[in-house]
């Protein structure tokens, strides 16, 4: 997300900005290009070499939040 200045959104969101995954741990990443950039991503998402721009990251990231809640569950399937 585009911001105004490198100290912008210092607050984590609900969110990951990649694969939307609400999610209690975010990182964020900030770079500058044309601009001042801040991205709070999940744990899978912050390991996307395609930056967001391959759907199949953002479905297995989903995959994985999914399998992780299952596993603290405790459920079979």
């Amino acid at each position: 997300m585009k911001v105004k200045n490198k100290d912008d959104s210092l607050e984590m969101p609900e969110e990951c900005d990649n694969c939307s995954e609400e999610t209690t741990e975010l990182e964020r990443f900030y770079y500058y290009d044309q601009g001042h950039y801040v991205e709070w991503l999940c744990c899978y998402c912050c390991r996307d070499f395609t930056h967001g721009q391959d759907d199949i990251i953002k479905t297995v990231a989903s995959m994985l939040h999914e399998l992780e809640r299952r596993i603290k569950k405790g459920e079979p399937k």
